[in-house]
């Protein structure tokens, strides 16, 4: 009688309430980790790589100041552009904002050019042009202060901001708003295990 007791409670299944208790993924805290995306859907770069031309205060793209980086352009001068590193490979709709753009005469308007690479090397060329390849360059016409977004650019680490005409531009913020798929636990969908087919 004993025996046949045993027998019978080591196969009752476990209850609602000790099933309830096992843990759950993701309660483990560290899976953010494992997640190679970034954070948020505002990409902000994590270092600047070097500047060419009349460039001061780079280093408030990376929060390093609060005051403008400021990009200036003689008329018949060199570009003044500052080399970004996101840190990761990211994509998305790179932007800047403007705190003040003041074009030489007789224009109304300056172009800042954002071109992008996977690799740094690709990134120029031995000019020191930031040609890229032209379905990966922004080109943005600026008028006043304000926030300005290019179109979508997928699969990059790094990014040249180019202010290509004569006159002074002032940037308080350059970025990325990320477009792509961020993975997490929760959006990631069910566990599934592999079968073999014989």
């Amino acid at each position: 009688m004993a025996i046949v007791l045993a027998m019978a409670m080591a196969i009752v299944p476990a209850s609602r309430s000790s099933a309830a208790e096992l843990p759950t993924w993701p309660a483990n805290p560290n899976w953010q980790s494992l997640v190679p995306g970034p954070s948020s859907n505002d990409v902000r770069p994590t270092r600047v790589v070097r500047t060419q031309g009349s460039v001061t205060n780079a280093g408030t793209l990376v929060g390093q100041s609060t005051a403008s980086a400021v990009l200036t352009v003689a008329p018949g001068g060199q570009s003044a552009a500052i080399v970004l590193d996101f840190g990761k490979e990211v994509g998305g709709t790179p932007y800047i904002t403007v705190s003040s753009s003041t074009p030489r005469a007789p224009a109304t308007s300056n172009t800042v050019r954002i071109s992008t690479s996977e690799a740094l090397g690709f990134l120029t060329n031995s000019s020191g042009a930031f040609v890229n390849d032209n379905g990966s360059q922004v080109n943005l016409t600026v008028t006043s202060a304000r926030t300005y977004t290019g179109g979508l650019r997928g699969g990059f680490r790094f990014a040249a901001i180019e202010l290509r005409t004569a006159g002074t531009v002032r940037l308080t913020a350059a970025g990325l708003n990320f477009k792509a798929y961020r993975a997490g636990p929760l959006s990631a969908g069910p566990v599934r295990t592999p079968t073999s087919r014989c």
